[in-house]
Formats: structure tokens, sequence, C-alpha cells
């Protein structure tokens, strides 16, 4: 009867560090290595990258083609980040999603939440205090680093025009960190980041 429950025992002990692995560590690995890619995309931390829409034999960095999206990370080690924000003045949907470190997707903003056309996002680390200005929407990362994911629906991708003016709203995205430096989304680029 012992060695039963010392088999019990044991089961239970393995089950127990399986499931606090799998709910506190997975996501944390997978969002720093997500985070990594993310950041050599961009260039750096604090900076978005964007590369167009995808096009054959070119891998995709989101599961929609027709959603042209660009990706930055956020490091809040120096203070507040701010991210400049430009809705579109035509009828398309546009969003901001911010993704704390462990992958939890902690705010999401789009065309029809949006109270202004331009505006911008204070991310603010949660032991900071932040009052928001003018057309300033304060939101608290959970952790110090994070995602930032912008996307618009292109409804004809083969509309040139269209295409150049979803472009040049995502463009208008820009991050700048406490010692002022900014970033905006730089010129489609090829074959970066492919692994």
């Amino acid at each position: 009867m012992s060695q039963l429950l010392f088999w019990v025992l044991l089961t239970l002990f393995e089950a127990a560090i399986l499931h606090l692995a799998s709910i506190w560590y997975f996501p944390r690995l997978l969002g720093r290595r997500a985070a990594r890619k993310l950041e050599n995309f961009a260039g750096h931390v604090n900076a978005i990258g964007y590369r167009g829409l995808p096009v054959a034999g070119r891998t995709a960095l989101t599961t929609n083609p027709d959603m042209p999206t660009a990706f930055g990370v956020y490091d809040l080690a120096e203070g507040p980040v701010r991210v400049a924000c430009v809705t579109p003045s035509w009828n398309s949907y546009w969003s901001v999603s911010l993704y704390s470190s462990d992958t939890r997707a902690f705010y999401v903003i789009n065309d029809l939440t949006a109270s202004a056309s331009e505006f911008d996002l204070v991310i603010v680390p949660r032991n900071k205090l932040y009052v928001p200005r003018g057309n300033e929407r304060a939101v608290i990362s959970p952790t110090r680093r994070g995602v930032i994911v912008v996307r618009m629906v292109a409804h004809d991708r083969d509309d040139a025009q269209e295409i150049a003016r979803i472009e040049q709203v995502i463009r208008k995205t820009v991050i700048s960190g406490k010692r002022g430096r900014s970033n905006s989304v730089a010129e489609p680029v090829a074959n970066v980041c492919e692994s």
C-alpha cells in the first residue's frame, strides 16, 4: 500500500510541475522568442517594422494575406513609451493591439473604438502613474516589455492605390521613448525575418 501511495504522490507532484510549467513558463518562453524575432524584424526595440503584403515566395508573418500588418517590441525600462496612432479616413478596419511578454493581449483599440482620428497611446509601467493629456490614452502594461501589432484590411490587394493609402496610414504609426528617440514605420523590406 505504501508503494502505491508513493507512486500516486509522485504522479501528482509531476502533474503539478507540468501544469505550472505550461501555464507560467511556456508562454513567457514563447513570448521572449517571438519578441526577439520581431525586434530583429523592426531593427530595435521601440520601433515598428513593416514589409508590405505577403507575396508568393516570401514567408508571411501573419495568417491573413489581405491584412497589412506592422510589428514592434516596446521596452519600458526607461519609462513610458508613446505610440502615435492615425486611423484611416475611409471605411476600413484598423487596429493596434498590445501584448505582454507572456503573450497575453491586454489592450486593443480599433477604428470603431478610437475617439479621435489621431491620438497617442502612452504605454506605462504598472508601478508608474501617468495622467493623460489631450488626445492621449494611458495604457498600463503588465510587463516591462511587450509587442505592438498594427493591422489594416486591404479590401482589394490588387488595387495599388488602396495599398498605398493603407501603407501611408501604417507608416504614420510612430513610437517614441523617454529619450525622445522616435521611429516611424520604415519602407516595406523584403527577405527580413524569414526564419
